[in-house]
C-alpha cells in the first residue's frame, strides 16, 4: 500500500511590497502560485486585513506569503527570502476545534484570533503567531490538499504562560519559552 509524503502549511509574514514583487521572485526559482476560488492568485482578505499567495513548495507543503496591513510593515526593497519576516501560522489538524482552541487558551493563555466560533476551523493567536485549527479531511485554502494529522513541534515566543504541551490524541508538541 502505498501512503502519501506528509506535509505541513505554513504562513509567512513579509512586509508592504508592491505585487508583483513576491510572484516574480518566486517564478525565478520555478514556483507556480496555486489558483485561488474565483481563478485569482492573490487572496484579498478584508476580515483579516491581508493580502496572501499560495503554492507548493519543492517538498510539496503548502505555503502562504501573507501580507498583514495591521502590522505597518513596508520595505521598498526589492523581494528576496530575507524579506520573509518570521512564520506566523501553522495548521494543526483536530477532531474536536473548540476543545483544542479551549486547551491552548488554557494552557497557553492564547485567546482566538477574530472571535472565529467555527466548529471545522479556528484561529488562535495574534497576527505575530496563529495556530490555524482545522477539522480533518478539510481542504487547506490555496491548496487541493485535505488536511491530516501529522507530526509538528512548533516552538513559539511570547506565550503569557510558558512551558510544554504534548498532545494526548495527536503527535503535536508545543513549546512556549
Amino acid at each position: 500500500m502505498q501512503t502519501k509524503a506528509p506535509y505541513i502549511i505554513s504562513h509567512s509574514t513579509f512586509p508592504e511590497i508592491e505585487w508583483p514583487n513576491p510572484y516574480i521572485w518566486l517564478s525565478s526559482r520555478g514556483i507556480s502560485l496555486n489558483l485561488l476560488p474565483q481563478n485569482k492568485y492573490q487572496l484579498i482578505s478584508t476580515t483579516w486585513n491581508s493580502t496572501s499567495i499560495y503554492f507548493y513548495d519543492y517538498a510539496g507543503n503548502i505555503v502562504e506569503f501573507i501580507a498583514r496591513h495591521n502590522l505597518n510593515y513596508s520595505s521598498t526593497s526589492p523581494f528576496t527570502s530575507n524579506s520573509l519576516l518570521n512564520i506566523s501560522e501553522i495548521g494543526l489538524v483536530v477532531s474536536d476545534v473548540p476543545s483544542t482552541r479551549e486547551l491552548l487558551r488554557s494552557r497557553f493563555s492564547i485567546d482566538g484570533y477574530k472571535n472565529n466560533n467555527d466548529c471545522s476551523f479556528a484561529a488562535v493567536g495574534d497576527e505575530d503567531g496563529l495556530f490555524i485549527l482545522t477539522a480533518h479531511n478539510r481542504i487547506w485554502l490555496g491548496s487541493n490538499k485535505e488536511a491530516k494529522i501529522y507530526k509538528t513541534e512548533v516552538e513559539i515566543e511570547g506565550a503569557v504562560t510558558k512551558g510544554e504541551l504534548i498532545f494526548k490524541d495527536y503527535p503535536y508538541k508545543i513549546i512556549a519559552n
